[in-house]
């Protein structure tokens, strides 16, 4: 419980009374004397603080050490300055990725919000095919920059797989073999022949005839 106003006011220092009130007066000496103490003289007291220096106060109170912190900041706040202008200096002199890739730049405005389906049926597969062939050499010769990387090629990748996917360049080639083709086999509509698995005795079936002998 906290002392009022009223009360610290209302003890005599030169008669104290109980363990509580002689630390109290020896507190009021020592600031008399021009010394800091913990406990805040009566004037300080009534002062009225303004919102930041009671949270600060509540802050100090609660063992939270302001000063530290405002440095451990500050330092933060200066690193990654520092780092921000060594980034910027490493990086200064590689060209933007935007500005080396014209090809793709005009294929996206091109596409548009559509899919790369929707993209080869409006253009067509063989003009299909020069956009693929045009973005290959240009992803090609990007790769040869020193700077380069494979993230500066991904979007390239991903156009010409989706334009591969949509001209049917991945889809796998028709055989006889797997069926695909009729007319050319031995079967009654040309359908290739079917080789039969042999049928392998069981073993009940062998103890069956050797007991039958």
């Amino acid at each position: 419980m906290t002392w009022s106003n009223k009360y610290k006011k209302s003890i005599d220092c030169n008669n104290p009374k109980g363990f509580s009130q002689k630390a109290h007066c020896q507190a009021r000496k020592l600031r008399q004397m021009g010394k800091k103490t913990e406990s805040q003289p009566v004037l300080e007291m009534t002062k009225k603080l303004s919102t930041r220096e009671k949270f600060l106060r509540g802050l100090k109170r609660g063992g939270y050490d302001v000063e530290k912190s405002h440095q451990y900041w500050t330092d933060m706040s200066k690193k990654l300055e520092a780092q921000k202008k060594e980034y910027d200096k490493q990086h200064a002199n590689k060209p933007n990725i935007n500005e080396e890739s014209p090809v793709h730049n005009e294929f996206k405005k091109a596409m548009g919000v559509g899919s790369y389906g929707d993209f080869a049926k409006r253009h067509g597969v063989q003009k299909t095919k020069t956009i693929i062939s045009s973005l290959r050499k240009e992803r090609d010769e990007i790769r040869k920059k020193e700077w380069a990387g494979p993230q500066h090629v991904k979007h390239h990748d991903f156009a010409i797989h989706g334009l591969q996917r949509a001209i049917g360049e991945d889809a796998p080639v028709n055989n006889a073999g797997g069926g695909q083709v009729a007319g050319i086999g031995v079967g009654a509509q040309g359908e290739p022949g079917v080789q039969k698995k042999r049928k392998v005795a069981s073993f009940i079936s062998f103890m069956t005839r050797q007991g039958k002998k």
